[in-house]
């Protein structure tokens, strides 16, 4: 079976670098902006060589607008949400937060698995966003929170990269 999973964020939050980096584990610092589609990922389950993978059909919405709203046809029948925002812009923080008090609206968070992902954390020295607050906002809404940077992640795998504080 293949998961359906939905990445959701501002413009230039990193949301289509984080699809390549699963599929092709390479880094483009050149931003093009995406528009939406849908690619097929495997992601590995663990942490430890020989476990398993799911096999994902990732769609990659094109970056919301400062005031945009979810649009269902984004979210309904997914297994899974990531939501995306970028350490160095409080912006799409803010952004993120809307979003997730939209998808409250909208959907059961009991439902779909739907993780809260700081990207960029290589630029911290930039940081406008603190781990704590995209920690407290996470656990608001009772969903998961990583941070991570898809710069450093490099040759490594997304979910071994994926940092948190808490175990998570």
């Amino acid at each position: 079976k293949c998961l359906k999973l939905v990445l959701l964020g501002s413009v230039k939050v990193g949301k289509s670098t984080l699809i390549r980096l699963c599929q092709r584990k390479n880094f483009n610092s050149t931003y093009k902006p995406s528009t939406e589609k849908s690619v097929t990922a495997t992601i590995p389950i663990g942490f430890n060589p020989g476990d398993s993978y799911y096999h994902c059909e990732v769609k990659d919405i094109q970056g919301l607008a400062r005031n945009e709203s979810v649009d269902d046809r984004m979210v309904m029948r997914q297994n899974g949400i990531i939501l995306v925002y970028s350490i160095d812009d409080h912006e799409t923080f803010d952004l993120a937060a809307n979003t997730l008090g939209d998808l409250a609206d909208r959907i059961d968070f009991e439902d779909v698995v739907i993780m809260l992902v700081a990207n960029k954390s290589d630029l911290d020295s930039k940081r406008e966003v603190s781990y704590d607050q995209g920690l407290e906002l996470a656990n608001e809404h009772n969903i998961k929170f990583y941070e991570l940077s898809a710069k450093e992640i490099g040759e490594k795998s997304v979910s071994n990269s994926f940092s948190s504080r808490d175990n998570l």
